[in-house]
């Protein structure tokens, strides 16, 4: 009697999911959408016009870096950006894991951080994350290690870690 009871409650489930497929498909084909099969997987085309419209954006420059004017190689590829509380923007080139301090108005204030395993250098191939926890200090978190600088990018400390934490998250 069970086996019969469990049966007849698979009927309304199989059905209002192959009523939901039914309702998918059809409005793919409505809406101008096609899908075909190639080699097994299944691939979605859109149609060329959005099917809400067009939005027309503008885009308005907030903030202007140009690496021109500073001597560092590679600057134009950066790997991580931050921005701080009041408004700092920071630029990591991970190969040489120079960070880069920028004023909110775009002016160079100095660069900080750099490979090694001395105070407040990390090593290369290690993740490494800017915080900015405590008002005017900036946290510095990877290789095994938190250092803390001040807003002038001076080391304040720094804690060794016994084991690899990614990514690091603060308590107190």
């Amino acid at each position: 009697m069970s086996d019969r009871g469990m049966h007849m409650r698979r009927i309304p489930v199989l059905f209002c999911l192959a009523l939901i497929f039914c309702f998918l498909t059809m409005s793919c084909k409505k809406q101008g959408i096609t899908t075909e099969v190639i080699d097994g997987v299944n691939h979605i085309h859109n149609p060329a016009e959005p099917l809400k419209g067009t939005i027309d954006l503008e885009v308005e420059e907030t903030l202007r870096i140009d690496p021109a004017q500073f001597e560092v190689e590679d600057f134009v590829v950066f790997d991580n950006f931050w921005k701080d509380p009041v408004g700092n923007v920071y630029l990591m080139i991970w190969k040489s894991r120079n960070v880069f301090q920028f004023s909110s108005q775009g002016d160079y204030l100095g660069s900080f951080i750099r490979i090694g395993q001395g105070p407040g250098e990390f090593p290369q191939y290690s993740s490494l994350f800017l915080d900015f926890i405590r008002e005017g200090e900036i946290w510095a978190t990877g290789g095994r290690k938190i250092a803390r600088f001040d807003m002038g990018r001076n080391l304040l400390g720094e804690i060794k870690l016994d084991n690899w934490y990614s990514p690091v998250k603060y308590v107190d």
